[in-house]
């Protein structure tokens, strides 16, 4: 969850309560409010960890006059949407996932003193981990004030990474595995012009580490071996971008990032989609574009957040999705890289209606969930169109292409943040938005 995310939770504190209509088309479940979360409330965040034990949390208001106690709701469930555990974290989390087979993390910060129920310079940064249903263990890691959260990541080794960051420095911490301690790895001084930033943990062997970073409108990466770090790799030009980043089962390292100038909610410029990717033991290769995504003018109409997508599949497979457009809508697409090599995209939404990307997940089986906010012009709502709807794209294990689009929500506002989830044993998917007037809902799927 990005700060502005969480403000966005204090002002909708004071918007009119209205109920969402429990609607969805089959396959997909009724949509059901999540456990513990308020009305209205943000989010959601996610992850599902290899046992098949989901999280989903929901970002509970809070303002300086009534702040939260527990400005984050972590409910942890089956892929069949059956309530395991549900808690109360004293941060508002910005980060979830997963690592090994069974753990699961959140990371966050705390409600500052000097101005309550805000983050401010007196925040404490804070990542809570546990395994399955078990028992939560936060761990608050020291001289991180007034720090958010980038990227908080974990391999199947059980390695877990997390990228912070503020005004002048971005940190990369590490937890190996077996260890309760983050320790600091990398510190990289920027400037005022850096934005985005993102990393991943994994490897062949696990524990190694890719971070990703804009400074000077430039996208640069860093990789870091069992040891220690290599030479700064410039991928190429980067403005305001979406980052998304990677390591398969092989080692291969893949960025992909969206960069499009926007400027008080608006662009002229085409959104610029692109996709590199260095092979074990091998520097990065050129920039590769993928799409070039033009669209509308004017306020509204640039491609927002997510933008694009990485999802590692297995040792050799990766899947990239993206907002791209087909020449009079934006439309969400796919594709899935092999050993580097790129294929033929598919659109996923269908044609004659504007959609944006929101997330995607995927299992070694090839399942796999795309997720996208229909009759969404690039950031608003399509002009004399009905409401947006959370819809999924959903490809079955074994599956060769994605099925047909399948409405999750009613037609109604939805808040920008969508969560897909596919559980890695059954294939059973589960979906997480929030309506602007009520609270973080969730619907699931079966796996066939």
């Amino acid at each position: 969850m990005s700060l502005r995310t969480f403000f966005l939770a204090a002002a909708l504190s004071t918007a009119a309560v209205v109920p969402a209509a429990a609607q969805a088309d089959a396959p997909w479940s009724a949509p059901a409010a999540l456990e513990g979360a308020t009305t209205p409330s943000t989010g959601p965040l996610g992850a599902i960890t290899a046992r098949g034990t989901a999280a989903l949390t929901a970002s509970n208001p809070s303002t300086e006059t009534a702040p939260a106690d527990h400005p984050t709701q972590l409910v942890r469930m089956d892929a069949g949407g059956r309530v395991l555990a549900s808690d109360g974290l004293s941060f508002v989390a910005q980060g979830v996932t997963t690592y090994g087979a069974t753990g699961l993390a959140a990371a966050g910060e705390t409600l500052g003193t000097q101005y309550p129920g805000t983050l401010d310079d007196t925040s404490r940064l804070v990542v809570s981990a546990m395994s399955g249903a078990g028992a939560i263990r936060s761990t608050t890691i020291s001289g991180l004030h007034g720090f958010g959260v980038f990227a908080l990541a974990g391999d199947p080794q059980g390695n877990v990474a997390l990228l912070v960051f503020n005004t002048r420095e971005r940190i990369v911490y590490l937890r190996k595995k077996g260890s309760s301690t983050f320790t600091k790895v990398l510190t990289i001084k920027v400037s005022d012009q850096a934005r985005g930033a993102t990393l991943a943990v994994g490897g062949k062997s696990g524990g190694e580490l890719l971070v990703a970073y804009e400074d000077h409108h430039t996208l640069y990466a860093r990789h870091r071996g069992t040891r220690s770090w290599g030479s700064v790799h410039q991928l190429g030009d980067s403005v305001q971008s979406d980052i998304s980043a990677a390591f398969d089962g092989s080692g291969r390292e893949s960025v992909a990032w969206k960069s499009q100038r926007i400027n008080e909610g608006e662009s002229n410029t085409p959104a610029v989609v692109s996709f590199t990717t260095a092979a074990p033991g091998r520097g990065f290769g050129a920039r590769r574009q993928i799409e070039s995504v033009s669209g509308p003018s004017g306020a509204g109409h640039y491609v927002s957040s997510p933008a694009v997508l990485l999802r590692v599949i297995d040792g050799a497979h990766t899947l990239l999705t993206w907002t791209g457009s087909d020449g009079t809508n934006f439309v969400v697409k796919a594709e899935t890289i092999a050993s580097g090599h790129t294929a033929t995209p598919a659109t996923l939404s269908p044609a004659g209606s504007d959609a944006v990307l929101g997330d995607a997940s995927v299992a070694p089986s090839g399942a796999a969930l795309v997720l996208w906010r229909s009759n969404t012009a690039g950031a608003d709502a399509t002009l004399n169109a009905p409401a947006p709807r959370v819809t999924a794209a959903y490809r079955a294990p074994g599956a060769a292409s994605f099925g047909a689009a399948e409405p999750v929500s009613a037609a109604t506002d939805q808040q920008p943040v969508l969560t897909g989830l596919v559980d890695p044993a059954t294939g059973r998917a589960i979906a997480a938005w929030a309506p602007v007037s009520s609270a973080v809902q969730f619907a699931t799927r079966p796996g066939n």
